[in-house]
């Protein structure tokens, strides 16, 4: 199968940026991927009772154009008490939380070497 090429944005950045400016193309990539992150978030709050689903890294940084697309489908998916119950939120730290979490396991890990 021959790849095809997209309407040229470079990465994921590019892809909210020109969501953001109204795109339509860049609008339909963030419909359909709320709809997908929805459908997880859906599937994780009904299969594990899940209240918190968060996202993270640069998607969480986008969340406020993610969660209006989630929102429904957790609601049309999820088990009802599961999709009264989870909260969809972007991670506090960001970017950041990768970063946050390797240098705690660092120390985690100097503290047992003694």
């Amino acid at each position: 199968m021959e790849a095809r090429s997209g309407p040229g944005y470079e990465d994921t950045p590019a892809v909210f940026a020109a969501a953001r400016a109204g795109d339509p193309i860049a609008m339909q990539v963030i419909r359909e991927t709320g709809y997908w992150l929805g459908l997880a978030a859906a599937n994780a709050a009904s299969l594990f009772g899940s209240e918190l689903f968060i996202l993270g890294g640069g998607v969480g940084e986008q969340a406020d154009l993610l969660i209006p697309y989630m929102q429904p489908v957790v609601e049309e998916h999820a088990q009802p008490y599961a999709a009264r119950s989870l909260r969809l939120v972007p991670a506090a730290l960001g970017n950041a939380a990768a970063l946050a979490g390797a240098a705690r396991l660092a120390l985690e890990t100097l503290n047992s070497t003694g």
